[in-house]
């Protein structure tokens, strides 16, 4: 999102720490001056981390608190375009005499955080903690003070980001950004499809390209992996990394009774390659390909890509979105694309 697209804007943004502090190298360059507040760490930790990753000190002004009535003097004192308070959790009010964190602590900083930067006409950007499943560590109440949420998500041991929203109050939330990490910061990528597809391996058995949709762009994921094998459990083991497990469940329970694929007795394990997440059943019938390519030992041709949602009666339902996705997967060279019956007048 732009700088300029910030402006009196409270943010929550969910996800690695780390994102804020690497995103101030390429703050300096694009706004006049931005004020970094954190209670996370001191001084001298900041003063450390700026060195390794070559930030100077200009344009950027860093304050080791989080004391709310701090911040909001430095709101005015330092005039910044742009206020980052890492992290809100950390924050605390001094008339309160409960502890950061807690419930009347978070409900306070940040209205009087929000309450200071639109008064200074401010773009404010919390960074919040998540709960091990990704939620909202903390009251939901917090969720409710601030305009947008945005969630960073992707594979820590990959470059990769998704950055997605949650809530937004001026504009829709079903867009993804898709950002590399790099040394100086994160750089978004202007054709995830490519990135995606280059995981992409041949004429490997068990694996299915999936066209999705993602708000107003179409993402080709490389590809989605499954493995299939004979299980020595009593219940066989059903894990998946990427999609929802009980789309999977559905999935498997229209293979054996539509399909006739003997999958009770066997283990299955479904990934997506790259750390993204999958969330729409468009990639259902990618995903009963992958499973039936590794059941068989027989792989799926590589110029075929698939989208569909699959019906418990064993029936492929139309899906959004249809003529965008056969447009993705040709640009990618695909020469066939799979998709449910009353799509077919997209096919051209």
């Amino acid at each position: 999102m732009p700088v300029q697209r910030l402006s009196l804007l409270a943010i929550l943004v969910l996800g690695n720490p780390h994102f804020y502090f690497r995103q101030l190298r390429l703050l300096q360059r694009q706004v006049k001056k931005v004020l970094y507040a954190t209670g996370e760490e001191g001084l001298e930790q900041i003063h450390l981390r700026a060195s390794r990753l070559g930030i100077s000190g200009e344009r950027i002004f860093a304050l080791g608190t989080g004391n709310v009535v701090e911040i909001a003097a430095h709101m005015v004192q330092a005039e910044p375009v742009v206020v980052i308070v890492d992290s809100i959790q950390t924050a605390n009010h001094p008339d309160l005499d409960s502890s950061p964190g807690t419930i009347s602590q978070i409900r306070e900083c940040t209205s009087f955080l929000s309450y200071h930067a639109r008064a200074n006409h401010l773009a404010l950007v919390l960074s919040g903690h998540v709960t091990k499943d990704g939620s909202i560590a903390g009251p939901r109440v917090l969720e409710h003070q601030v305009d947008a949420v945005l969630q960073i998500s992707g594979d820590t041991s990959g470059p990769l980001r998704m950055l997605q929203g949650v809530k937004n109050r001026y504009g829709p939330t079903d867009e993804l950004g898709v950002f590399e990490m790099r040394e100086e910061g994160l750089y978004g990528i202007s054709d995830p499809s490519q990135v995606f597809m280059n995981h992409r391996v041949k004429e490997a058995s068990g694996s299915a390209i999936a066209i999705i949709v993602e708000g107003t762009r179409s993402l080709a994921v490389g590809k989605i992996q499954a493995l299939v094998t004979t299980s020595s459990l009593s219940s066989p083991r059903r894990v998946a990394n990427g999609v929802d497990l009980s789309r999977v469940h559905l999935i498997v329970a229209v293979l054996e009774k539509h399909m006739k694929l003997p999958l009770t007795n066997h283990d299955l394990l479904i990934n997506v390659i790259g750390g993204f997440e999958i969330k729409e059943p468009s990639a259902d019938l990618a995903i009963a390909l992958a499973i039936a390519s590794s059941m068989t030992d027989r792989p799926v041709i590589s110029t075929i890509a698939a989208a569909g949602e699959i019906g418990l009666a064993g029936e492929l339902r139309s899906i959004p979105g249809a003529d965008r996705r056969i447009f993705e997967a040709a640009r990618l060279g695909f020469e066939n694309c799979l998709i449910p019956s009353p799509c077919w007048r997209y096919r051209k």
